[in-house]
């Protein structure tokens, strides 16, 4: 289907096109090299429920596919990241922000028509590649502790692997705790707990 009228990108929009959730229609650019474009509408906020309608639009101005996700208490635009490390972006779709998490729909760039696929939902503050297909995932637990969490995709999905959790003792040297717990995924990619300690407590 053709797009709709064309969006201003969203880096051109000055502060006062955003309302005080960090939102606004516009158009992204992934600049992973696709020659997509990624246009974002919202529509009517219902008791802080806010529907996210996103337009993925070809380089001969046509729609390719759209969906839509279910936005609560979140702040700020989709973004984009190359997750896994293989040179193509993924789009993260906030869903919801705690006091200081946000959850994100990830929906996975991969080849072909249909340019990305719902892969899951991850939470966090930061995220990434680790290294050999690994996605990291950081959040804050409290004021002296915080969780990276591992993953990597298969067949398209997010698959937990681990977790290292971390605490920061309240003496006065400050001394840090680091453990890894088997998120189920630790036996799928040949790792021990030895080694997931070794390998995830030292990048924490």
């Amino acid at each position: 289907k053709p797009a709709e009228a064309s969006l201003a990108l969203c880096d051109s929009l000055d502060e006062t096109a955003f309302n005080d959730n960090g939102l606004a229609d516009c158009r992204m650019d992934p600049s992973d090299g696709s020659g997509w474009k990624v246009d974002v509408r919202y529509g009517e906020d219902v008791d802080n429920t806010l529907p996210v309608v996103i337009d993925i639009v070809g380089a001969d101005g046509a729609v390719k596919m759209s969906f839509t996700e279910t936005s609560e208490f979140a702040y700020g635009l989709p973004d984009f990241n190359d997750l896994d490390g293989d040179a193509r972006a993924d789009l993260m779709v906030p869903l919801m922000t705690g006091n200081v998490n946000t959850n994100y729909a990830v929906w996975r760039g991969v080849e072909g028509d249909v340019p990305y696929v719902r892969a899951g939902e991850m939470s966090g503050v930061g995220f990434g590649p680790a290294g050999d297909g690994l996605i990291s995932a950081s959040a804050r637990g409290s004021a002296a502790s915080w969780f990276t969490s591992y993953f990597i995709f298969d067949n398209n999905l997010l698959v937990p692997i681990a977790t290292a959790e971390v605490e920061l003792s309240n003496d006065d040297e400050g001394t840090e705790t680091c453990k890894v717990v088997d998120d189920g995924g630790l036996a799928r990619i040949g790792l021990s707990m030895e080694g997931a300690q070794l390998r995830f407590c030292a990048e924490e």
